[in-house]
């Protein structure tokens, strides 16, 4: 987990994703930067963006809008940014 570059699902180990990006995006599950516009292995898949909260008393993995870590569910963190 947390290894590139990989291009496909296929390239990486059982159970795991291939999480493209570009730059230095962050990678769902893995922490640093990784370097500019590898791709790398997760166990996280990736999930739409949604601004509501769907239950529970936190926001869940990609629901927003958070102002600190405490508004999201237990494990998570609020991932702050400008624009899209």
């Amino acid at each position: 987990m947390c290894e590139g570059d990989c291009d496909h699902d296929s390239d990486c180990d059982a159970g795991l994703k291939c999480f493209q990006r570009d730059g230095y995006s962050s990678v769902p599950g893995c922490s640093g930067k990784g370097k500019q516009n590898y791709d790398y292995c997760t166990n996280v898949g990736v999930k739409a963006l949604d601004s509501s909260r769907n239950g529970g008393t936190g926001y869940g993995m990609c629901e927003g809008d958070c102002d600190k870590d405490s508004d999201c569910d237990a494990g998570l963190k609020c991932f702050q940014r400008d624009g899209y």
